[in-house]
């Protein structure tokens, strides 16, 4: 006999209480009563808006339905070629088919189509599934495509305020071209809706034809190094803090724009995330506070999330804004799945907010390299505020320093000055490690012995992405 279920504070309609216990989506259930499979005491029910106060008495097929269970949620890494759904008149492969039978009842949120692969999060909670789909709630959903044609970075761009096709409206878009290769481009896109194929059709209302789309993040989840097929499950802790994050997201449309609904997320996407209980474990990042400045300056993901950072007073050192910050570890953790044990430099640190960065994320050690007397009394500060092992400043000047071997090298040089491409073929990496630049938007980079990878622009900084031959 199941437990007696605990009476809600105030009546409740039934399609919403039925789906928080797991047993199906709203939508399901409303077909469910509709074809009158729901009683209560042996009452059929006739509307999905009767109210209750528990479920004490409901039966779905004559068998009474459990007390709810804490949700529980899950990260897919869905393979291309399967379809989101329970079955297919078809016949043809759907994820049912490939996830693992000792699995509980699980519900897709949202759906991939045929083609589509990456992260899919799976629930036991229909009212969980609800929430994350709702464009009300504004949770991002960031995707990579590959598609052959031409786009400007200014095409692109105009996707935040929105675009309409063939009468359909589809909402803000923050679109950003990685890189090129060949006749094809890299596209990452964050979009806050799930219309219906809605990245392929706006791409080719660009005139590109995408020939592989992969869904990296939904929300804080990443997809990260999850192998094509695996499932696991998100710690209890980490699903209630995003429930509770869920419940002070600011509306959609309240003010501000679509630039500004999506900087409230902004912190919550691609590379920090939620994930596994494991050693290359995502982290989240913090939560918004109420009344904290955007500017203020903080570890994004990682042990020290949420931390602050010091900078130093005057304009003497530029710190590398918050979002473009965000969208470098974004590209990197694609990249390289996990910071951990790596070696890194960060050349013109300034506040070290870069390599504290790394730190917070696993890197086994890092060095900076910062000639500014402030800079350095304050880089020394927050790395002794953060208890951070492995730091290494070197108090010099940048042109100066040649050190190494690095897996991952930061270089923040003065705008315009070219140092960033005339110190990295000093510093000793191994064919295959990474190194990023930041300079003006105007600037171009091209090193010897070096491939640009990705080239992204935020506002007046521009991040060049390259990997050593």
């Amino acid at each position: 006999m199941p437990a007696p279920h605990a009476k809600s504070r105030e009546a409740q309609r039934i399609a919403k209480l039925l789906a928080r216990a797991g047993v199906a989506s709203r939508r399901e259930i409303e077909r469910m009563i509709a074809d009158r499979r729901i009683a209560i005491d042996g009452a059929v029910v006739e509307t999905p808006a009767t109210l209750v106060e528990s479920l004490h008495g409901v039966t779905v097929d004559e068998k009474p339905v459990r007390p709810p269970a804490p949700a529980r949620l899950f990260r897919y890494h869905k393979p291309a070629g399967l379809l989101t759904t329970e079955r297919d008149p078809k016949g043809r492969p759907t994820i049912y088919d490939r996830l693992p039978k000792d699995l509980p009842r699980l519900m897709p949120v949202g759906r991939l189509d045929l083609n589509t692969e990456g992260l899919l999060l799976l629930t036991t909670d229909g009212e969980l599934k609800r929430s994350l789909e709702l464009p009300s709630t504004g949770v991002p959903r960031t995707y990579r495509a590959r598609a052959y044609g031409n786009v400007t970075q200014a095409q692109l761009e105009d996707l935040i305020d929105g675009i309409e096709i063939d009468g359909i409206r589809y909402g803000s878009i923050d679109a950003n071209l990685e890189r090129r290769t060949g006749a094809n481009v890299w596209i990452e896109l964050t979009l806050a809706e799930g219309k219906n194929r809605e990245v392929r059709r706006v791409l080719e209302h660009l005139g590109l034809r995408v020939s592989r789309l992969i869904r990296t993040a939904y929300g804080p989840f990443a997809l990260g190094d999850l192998p094509a097929g695996a499932v696991d499950e998100v710690r209890q802790h980490d699903l209630v803090v995003f429930r509770n994050t869920l419940k002070s997201a600011p509306p959609r449309n309240g003010g501000g724009g679509p630039r500004r609904e999506a900087a409230w997320w902004r912190g919550r996407s691609a590379s920090n995330f939620f994930g596994p209980t494991t050693a290359r474990q995502r982290r989240a990042v913090p939560l918004p506070v109420p009344g904290r400045s955007e500017e203020e300056m903080r570890i994004i993901a990682g042990r020290w999330r949420g931390r602050t950072l010091a900078a130093p007073p005057g304009a003497g050192t530029r710190p590398t804004a918050d979002r473009t910050r965000e969208a470098l570890f974004s590209m990197l953790t694609s990249r390289l799945g996990s910071f951990d044990d790596l070696r890194v430099a960060d050349i013109f640190a300034g506040t070290g907010a870069l390599g504290l960065e790394a730190l917070s994320r696993g890197a086994r050690s890092c060095t900076f390299v910062e000639r500014d007397r402030e800079a350095v009394t304050v880089l020394k500060a927050n790395i002794a505020k953060l208890g951070a092992e492995g730091a290494d400043v070197r108090a010099q000047a940048a042109e100066g320093f040649a050190g190494g071997p690095f897996d991952v090298v930061f270089l923040d040089p003065p705008y315009g000055s070219s140092l960033g491409q005339k110190i990295l073929p000093r510093l000793t990496l191994e064919p295959g490690a990474w190194a990023s630049i930041e300079t003006a938007f105007n600037e171009d980079v091209d090193v010897p012995g070096f491939e640009a990878d990705a080239v992204r622009t935020h506002g007046k900084a521009k991040l060049t992405l390259l990997r050593k031959l």
